[in-house]
């Protein structure tokens, strides 16, 4: 089965319910919706990117720490983190930041925020 398309206004309706999700407490919710959309439909790089950031926001809240990190590691590296445009590098970096100072690693942190 093809995946179809996920456009821009869909993507940002679904991020405001996702971030809905996240500031009402349901984590879990808004985690359950980031993935179907990332496994439904076809996402650029820019949508996978934030989407991936969503979840990690949703682990922190459960308190997946480790989670919220592994969930960033395909992201997080230049050769992606380079497609992005720049709001969306910024806050892939930012939440990989986050996420290793939750995961008590400081040095990687600041690497992150000074990228």
């Amino acid at each position: 089965m093809q995946k179809s398309a996920f456009g821009s206004n869909k993507l940002l309706e679904t991020l405001g319910e996702i971030q809905a999700k996240l500031n009402s407490g349901f984590a879990f919710q808004a985690e359950r919706i980031a993935f179907q959309t990332l496994e439904n439909y076809q996402n650029t790089p820019d949508a996978k990117a934030l989407l991936i950031c969503q979840i990690s926001a949703a682990y922190i809240r459960q308190g997946r720490f480790n989670d919220s990190l592994e969930i960033l590691q395909d992201i997080a590296n230049d050769g992606f983190t380079d497609t992005l445009e720049a709001e969306n590098q910024a806050s892939v970096l930012t939440q990989s930041g986050i996420a290793h100072v939750l995961n008590r690693d400081s040095k990687k942190a600041i690497n992150f925020l000074n990228k």
